[in-house]
């Protein structure tokens, strides 16, 4: 039989802060991203979510049993002020992805006081 095809799409994105040094200013910024299949509103496990942080680099994390998983930038100087994390695409077998479907597709984390 032929597999069926989901159709995911970003269902939220929460990001967070933590400064590393108190004296430099370094911080690094996370963000929570949860994929959901389109047909039935489930959520999607084993889904490879891709990033971008921007300043920063590209990263990815793959969605446990929740359709939830953790961005996480590298380190930033304490003179930068915000980074924001863009969702750049989000691939798994038996998945096609459709960024029109995303509820949010980018969030802007802020530098922690």
């Amino acid at each position: 039989p032929t597999p069926t095809v989901q159709t995911v799409a970003v269902k939220s994105m929460t990001g967070s802060a933590v400064l590393i040094r108190r004296g430099k200013g370094s911080w690094t910024a996370s963000a929570v991203v949860t994929i959901r299949d389109l047909n039935t509103s489930a959520a999607v496990a084993k889904a490879t979510v891709s990033a971008t942080f921007t300043p920063g680099s590209v990263v990815s994390c793959v969605t446990g049993s929740t359709g939830s998983c953790t961005l996480k930038s590298g380190t930033f100087a304490g003179t930068v002020a915000s980074t924001t994390v863009g969702v750049t695409g989000v691939a798994g077998a038996n998945m096609t992805y459709d960024a029109s479907q995303n509820t949010v597709t980018q969030i802007t984390v802020a530098k922690p006081k």
